[in-house]
């Protein structure tokens, strides 16, 4: 029995809703080869396949700004992190060689 897209659509809305992105990369694959199937079964100009494309694209388009969008988010976080300052922060170094002194 084949699948239908919409099954395999929801489970990937909810990977990458979830942020599990390889999960993700695998039924995007398994989500193009039922796109295909499903294409090759309708004509080019029937609404069906007009609803298909939308539909498709729409959720590919939506994956795509969501882990895009939790990518900067990460990367935000992460630079803040690296620019916190707690006590076990290295002081910046001073200006001059550690071997140069005041006379």
């Amino acid at each position: 029995m084949k699948k239908k897209p919409a099954a395999t659509a929801a489970r990937l809305r909810k990977a990458v809703a979830e942020g599990c992105y390889a999960d993700a990369r695998n039924l995007a694959a398994t989500y193009q080869t039922e796109l295909e199937e499903a294409a090759r079964a309708l004509t080019p100009d029937s609404p069906e396949a007009h609803t298909l494309e939308i539909c498709s694209r729409q959720l590919l388009e939506w994956a795509l700004k969501a882990a895009r969008a939790a990518r900067a988010h990460h990367a935000a976080q992460w630079e803040e992190l690296n620019h916190s300052r707690s006590p076990y922060h290295a002081a910046a170094a001073p200006a001059g060689s550690s071997w140069e002194f005041d006379a």
